[in-house]
């Protein structure tokens, strides 16, 4: 027994930065509903230097089989925040 799913991509799935926005979704188009079908608990990514947390979300609405989403894209950022 699996007890925790998690999955790693780099550019977020989903963000409210607007510098960012849709990098990834080629990516979730392929590959969110496959997410979904492997009942994945955590998706991290990186590539926007903020921290940001969803709640659990499928097909862009929150749904509780969804993962929750974790955009953790600060460490070792040289480059300062992304604040848009």
């Amino acid at each position: 027994m699996t007890p925790w799913v998690v999955v790693v991509v780099h550019a977020p799935w989903y963000n409210t930065n607007s510098t960012h926005k849709c990098e990834g979704e080629s990516i979730w188009k392929a590959m969110e509903e496959l997410l979904y079908k492997a009942r994945v608990d955590i998706v991290f990514s990186g590539h926007v230097h903020a921290y940001e947390q969803f709640t659990r979300i499928y097909d862009k609405k929150p749904n509780p089989c969804g993962p929750v989403y974790i955009t953790i894209g600060d460490g070792g950022n040289r480059d300062g925040l992304a604040l848009k």
